[in-house]
């Protein structure tokens, strides 16, 4: 009886601190995604299967570091799952998942999305303007897929863009296939950096 007792108490203890080790390795991962550090909170957190499993937060995280990563199938994925789960109460998927289809053209399964998030949203939620103008871009890119095309896009891929920000390029004066740009990629002299010029030494 007494060893079926301790043997409880332990299984008991044995959760808790997994549930503790748990919680703090999401709180971490937030603090990544706060900073924009959106590859370090997402390997954290798949890095460990079973939070994925029993914390549908963690997953929910893990779309929106892989929408911020622009792995835009990887984010659908996750994001179309997470609405088929209402109890989770996240509005979340419905925004993005409308982002992800705007992304590519997609208006109209855009626009439902937009909408969907828009019922979800109290009266008074500041995001309601942004999610109406998006619905006004949607409606003008629907109408100008039956007008003559002006120009061509073409999105570059991932060999050319990535989850860093790029930015300043300016065209070397030597070489006409040469620009020089500020990046804060991995490997860029000078390191990471908060808003107030101060070296970040979150990682």
């Amino acid at each position: 009886s007494r060893k079926i007792y301790l043997l409880a108490g332990l299984l008991c203890s044995l959760v808790i601190l997994g549930h503790s080790q748990d919680n703090r390795k999401l709180l971490r991962a937030k603090e990544f995604y706060r900073y924009g550090k959106y590859e370090a909170a997402n390997s954290l957190l798949t890095s460990d299967q079973q939070l994925r499993q029993v914390n549908v937060e963690a997953e929910l995280l893990i779309g929106l570091c892989q929408y911020h990563l622009n792995h835009l199938d990887e984010a659908e994925v996750i994001f179309q799952k997470l609405v088929q789960l209402p109890r989770a109460g996240f509005r979340e998927p419905l925004l993005y998942l409308a982002r992800i289809y705007h992304a590519r053209n997609q208006f109209q399964e855009a626009s439902r999305y937009y909408k969907s998030y828009l019922k979800s949203l109290p009266d008074r939620h500041e995001h309601r303007p942004m999610v109406r103008a998006s619905l006004q871009r949607c409606a003008n890119g629907i109408e100008l897929k039956f007008r003559e095309a002006l120009a061509f896009v073409e999105n570059l891929g991932a060999e050319v863009n990535t989850a860093y920000d790029d930015f300043g390029p300016v065209q070397s004066p030597n070489y006409q296939q040469r620009l020089s740009f500020s990046s804060n990629r991995s490997g860029s002299l000078g390191g990471f950096r908060v808003a107030s010029g101060r070296f970040d030494n979150l990682l």
